[in-house]
């Protein structure tokens, strides 16, 4: 660690710290609670990598609970981002497997999405001959 100092709160003591990773020398702030419960840190990439889980279970939640269909865009927009924020976490933290899993989801993502903007192709070019006729 590279600097730490304790800040002191009423209830348990709250150190704030920083650390460096080997990849990239990037310094991130870490936030160590200290009390009961055992040593938790929570730095940048876990910040991210968490955001990536909330939002892979919304897309999921939301699919299930019908509020998304295969096809909407927040539903393949929150499939796109929540998988490239949990691959950030895990450039900093690497896991195998938990790496396959997300390039995966990406990639099937990805293919959904082009699936998506050609069915709407097809929807919009064989809903204009019917607009032509219409308006003559």
């Amino acid at each position: 660690m590279a600097d730490s100092g304790t800040v002191w709160s009423p209830k348990k003591p709250v150190t704030i710290s920083s650390i460096t990773f080997r990849r990239q020398g990037a310094v991130w702030p870490v936030v160590t609670f200290n009390g009961d419960l055992p040593e938790a840190r929570m730095n940048i990439p876990d910040l991210v990598g968490l955001i990536g889980v909330a939002g892979c279970l919304a897309a999921y939640a939301g699919l299930q609970l019908g509020r998304f269909q295969q096809y909407d865009l927040p539903y393949l927009v929150l499939n796109i981002v929540s998988p490239a924020c949990l691959l950030f976490s895990l450039y900093h933290n690497f896991n195998l497997s938990a790496v396959i899993t997300q390039v995966l989801w990406l990639g099937l993502t990805v293919i959904a999405w082009v699936k998506a903007v050609r069915r709407r192709e097809r929807k919009i070019g064989a809903a204009a001959p019917d607009c032509v006729k219409s308006q003559t």
